[in-house]
């Protein structure tokens, strides 16, 4: 297992992986990747792919994860499983299936790829299990420069980064979570969902649907 991490002053988080079970981790550590631009991230990634030729590459289901595998894909001509919540290994063909929830999560659809790898997918957060911490796990710790990539310059400019506050739990971090869903039929419904996860000292969850009718936000999608 080969992690990628790109930033600036990111070092630790590649010893965090290394005790969390990764045999190898590339690291990119450059002010340029201090703030996420989505062109110059995705020419590194790209190239570090071609390079490697590696048989599966995943991403979390982020906002960031899926704008990022989105072009990935596209820019190496290959399928991208969105927001999986299972992968399986298919001894008998040999190929990766990710299981995902399909028609605004009523169903559970499993897809598979064509021969060109490498098998892409986004993992929805919290849905795999985290390795055990191994203190006295090893491995290796690439580093590389931005300037040992051929396109290393954005084309994007950033105006001005403002962190958003979050008021709440992350959801996969929360010990409770009050799901809404398509049933709670309005606002008032949904209301009703709020006061229980704050009895019970939760966080609100929400489907597809509650989320598009921006009574929950879309942190809160499950």
């Amino acid at each position: 297992v080969t992690a990628v991490i790109l930033g600036e002053h990111v070092e630790g988080f590649a010893k965090n992986y290394i005790i969390h079970g990764a045999q190898r981790v590339i690291l990119i550590e450059d002010q340029e990747l201090s703030i996420y631009r989505v062109d110059l991230f995705t020419n590194i990634i790209c190239e570090l792919i071609n390079q490697h030729k590696p048989d599966i590459f995943l991403t979390g289901a982020s906002e960031f994860g899926k704008e990022l595998a989105s072009r990935i894909a596209k820019r190496l001509g290959v399928g991208l499983c969105s927001e999986c919540i299972s992968l399986e290994w298919d001894k008998e063909n040999s190929k990766l299936i990710g299981i995902s929830p399909a028609f605004g999560g009523s169903f559970l659809a499993r897809n598979t790829w064509r021969n060109n790898s490498p098998y892409m997918a986004t993992l929805s957060p919290g849905i795999f299990q985290e390795r055990v911490f191994d203190n006295e796990g090893s491995g290796e710790i690439v580093r590389l420069k931005i300037g040992d990539f051929k396109q290393n310059i954005s084309k994007i400019k950033v105006v001005s980064s403002i962190k958003q506050a979050h008021s709440q739990v992350r959801l996969e971090d929360a010990k409770i979570v009050v799901s809404a869903g398509r049933g709670v039929k309005n606002l008032e419904g949904y209301n009703y969902v709020r006061e229980l996860a704050l009895l019970l000292g939760g966080e609100v969850g929400a489907s597809r649907p509650v989320v598009d009718a921006h009574w929950a936000s879309e942190e809160q999608l499950i």
